[in-house]
């Protein structure tokens, strides 16, 4: 494990601010965004830009937070 990037393990303090995921009140760099074909569906985008495959909203900030913990 990389010394300079932590493992999260403390789920309940995650917070969401609109759509970006704070872990302990700063930026994770995982944020959620609507996809442009569907917009009732989002997408994760981690913070090397990847996105995820769509889901519903809350599925999706759950997606964001399982792979912060990683």
């Amino acid at each position: 494990m990389d010394a300079a990037a932590p493992r999260i393990r403390n789920r309940r303090a995650f917070t969401w601010r609109r759509d970006t995921l704070l872990y302990l009140g700063r930026s994770t760099g995982f944020h959620v965004k609507r996809d442009r074909k569907s917009p009732t569906m989002w997408r994760v985008c981690s913070p090397d830009g990847r996105l995820s495959d769509i889901a519903n909203r809350a599925r999706a900030k759950d997606a964001a937070e399982i792979a912060a913990m990683q």
